[in-house]
């Protein structure tokens, strides 16, 4: 079950964020055609970086305390590209850009409301848990060139999610040599990856 939990690296920050606002902005080359009306989108839209602000407010019952409080935020704030969570499935890693705060009018010292942006050069979002999916090529596979000990594994991937991902592919050898040539290929886009050592 998902639960809500802001969270910078270490930090948790569930009881002092009061707002936050995530901002993904899309990446349009648009070009203007003459004579024509409005304009001709040539490549597919890509994501700018994301921008996630929040806003919130840290009270202590002394003056040490919120010095304290103020300290640890923003040293861990200042960490690089760090797992930003707002719910417990999903991370993105993003950035500090600024950090900024006022003292509270009549809390005499003693609260603070803050205001807090990064930015996630990577927009996407990671979830915590990943799927595996494995597979082993044998000499009981398919055979493409039994002569060169070329032989071929279908191994079939499906996103469960509910948005766009990037696989990440591994090879070893299981005997410990080096892997000496391979060919991936996804058959979903035609595209292939090539490696000869």
């Amino acid at each position: 079950m998902v639960a809500y939990q802001i969270q910078y690296d270490d930090l948790s920050l569930d009881s002092i964020v009061e707002e936050i606002e995530i901002n993904g902005p899309m990446q349009n080359a648009i070009m203007l055609v003459p004579k024509r009306h409005g304009g001709l989108i040539a490549e597919v839209p890509t994501m700018e970086p994301r921008t996630i602000s929040m806003r919130g407010r840290i009270q202590e019952a002394t003056v040490e305390a919120i010095q304290n409080s103020i300290d640890l935020v923003e040293q861990t704030f200042r960490r690089r590209n760090k797992k930003l969570t707002i719910y417990d499935d999903r991370f993105i890693y993003a950035y500090l850009q600024d950090f900024n705060y006022r003292y509270v009018d009549g809390s005499a010292g003693l609260a603070v409301d803050f205001t807090a942006s990064f930015i996630a050069v990577d927009p996407f979002w990671y979830k915590n848990t990943t799927t595996t999916i494995s597979g082993s090529v044998t000499s009981g596979d398919t055979a493409v060139d039994i002569t060169a000990g070329i032989y071929k594994e279908v191994v079939t991937v499906s996103n469960s999610g509910k948005a766009f991902a990037y696989p990440k592919i591994s090879v070893t050898n299981k005997s410990g040599g080096a892997v000496t040539s391979i060919i991936i290929r996804n058959t979903t886009t035609g595209r292939t990856f090539t490696f000869t050592g």
